[in-house]
């Protein structure tokens, strides 16, 4: 699973306890306010048929909206705990002594392409036993 997957699962997962449902409820609850507070700013009638359809849409978007919102937020510290370790780096001299035979297999064309493209393809395998 990628980073993004990770996190999903985890705040599905997350989401039956008791604090998480309070917290959307609440999240929630303070959009709805707040836009019906701007409707009724802007001359908007809501009688029940339409404050009903209308809570019905908000819940339908509203729930995946504050799903989005924490995935972001996630992500954010993430990406802010990796921006805290600058200097981490891959380098040949931390591979352990048992596999440095393997640096020799990768010709210097690939870690050319890695560096230029972000990728490289090789057709061989630089792990015999897989």
């Amino acid at each position: 699973m990628n980073n993004i997957e990770k996190n999903l699962r985890e705040i599905s997962e997350s989401f039956f306890y008791q604090a998480n449902l309070d917290d959307m409820l609440n999240y929630l609850n303070e959009k709805y306010e707040n836009i019906k507070i701007s409707a009724l700013k802007k001359g908007m009638c809501l009688d029940s048929s339409t404050e009903r359809d209308f809570l019905h849409r908000f819940l339908v978007e509203g729930v995946t909206f504050y799903y989005v919102n924490r995935l972001k937020e996630k992500l954010k510290k993430f990406e802010e705990s990796i921006s805290e370790q600058p200097m981490l780096l891959a380098h040949p001299s931390s591979v352990e002594s048992r596999y440095k035979e393997l640096l020799e297999k990768i010709n210097a064309k690939y870690i050319s392409e890695l560096v230029k493209e972000n990728y490289c393809l090789m057709n061989f395998k630089i792990y015999e036993e897989m």
